[in-house]
């Protein structure tokens, strides 16, 4: 299957069941001008997969080499990015700049439009615009890291989990094609979903509707997880993994991402701040740029923009 990304970068190949990729391709929606290139099946396919996709580059990469979980160093300096609007260009970044050490958590907080999406999108090649600002990854400038590299180290779990029809056991082992059913089994049990798993009549062996549409929102989101920890990634992404469940079905999902974001360095957007509140640092984005960094406990003593967004999810219950 080859998808053909806005511009003519990006051609996509997948040999793992492709019947069901080629139903997805109908559901591809490319907006151009400035706006994002999003695909349903991003968060269903492995890192390999949706990063190449990002980058932009021939993808054809037979060997997937060793994971070596944990050990990625980020380094970020003066990060910008303007973007295509209207018929000239529009900063949606500005100066951002933060370092990261291994294995540590790392808290994305602002406004819809702040530009939270945009600083990954930047980081990883998928921006669609103009960047400038310097990466650095284990002290190497990210222009010199293999793309393959790269996307060996990448997991994601994103807001809308995208399940192909085929057994529960099989959407987890999407995470990694050669794991045995004792390792999916185990990946579940450490993402809280082997409970859920167990109770239904087939067990892993259940088959799923379309989308996973026989399963609730907070069910999809732990196979997700349970899939990334198969996977076993250095880097992780949570873009808004718990904005679409209820505050106790987030509590479960909450543990399951602590688990999973153990050792590894991790990166989460969220709106809801309880989603970061155990992140090492926090960014608060405002207009594309850094207005307060720190720890939750910190940003909340500052009493400033990021006290304001707690004290009103509090007031709202969640």
């Amino acid at each position: 299957v080859r998808q053909l990304a806005a511009d003519g970068v990006g051609i996509v190949y997948i040999s793992h069941r492709i019947d069901e990729v080629v139903q997805l391709a109908d559901r591809v929606t490319v907006f151009r001008d400035g706006h994002h290139v999003m695909t349903e099946a991003m968060s269903a396919l492995s890192a390999d997969a949706i990063i190449s996709a990002m980058v932009g580059r021939d993808l054809i990469d037979a060997e997937r080499g060793s994971r070596s979980a944990g050990k990625v160093v980020l380094s970020v300096r003066g990060l910008s990015l303007s973007k295509p609007w209207r018929q000239g260009w529009r900063r949606v970044l500005e100066d951002v700049s933060f370092d990261l050490r291994a294995g540590e958590i790392l808290g994305i907080s602002g406004l819809l439009g702040s530009g939270r999406t945009e600083i990954l999108e930047t980081l990883f090649g998928c921006s669609g615009g103009r960047p400038s600002g310097e990466i650095r990854v284990d002290d190497q400038p990210i222009e010199s890291i293999r793309k393959a590299d790269l996307r060996r180290q990448l997991g994601m779990v994103l807001q809308d989990t995208y399940l192909f029809s085929g057994t529960i056991a099989d959407n987890i082992r999407y995470g990694r094609l050669e794991a045995t059913d004792e390792e999916v089994r185990e990946a579940a049990r450490l993402a809280e979903a082997d409970a859920f798993i167990m109770q239904l009549a087939e067990g892993y062996d259940t088959p799923l509707a379309e989308r996973g549409s026989n399963l609730s929102q907070g069910q999809r989101q732990l196979l997700a997880i349970a899939r990334a920890i198969l996977s076993d990634p250095a880097i992780l992404i949570l873009d808004e993994a718990t904005s679409s469940v209820d505050t106790r079905t987030e509590r479960h999902i909450q543990q399951a991402m602590l688990r999973l974001m153990e050792g590894r360095t991790s990166f989460v957007i969220a709106h809801r701040l309880s989603t970061i509140r155990e992140a090492d640092q926090i960014l608060v984005i405002v207009g594309g740029r850094i207005i307060e960094r720190g720890t939750h406990e910190g940003l909340i003593e500052q009493r400033g923009f990021y006290q304001k967004l707690h004290d009103g999810q509090f007031a709202a219950g969640g």
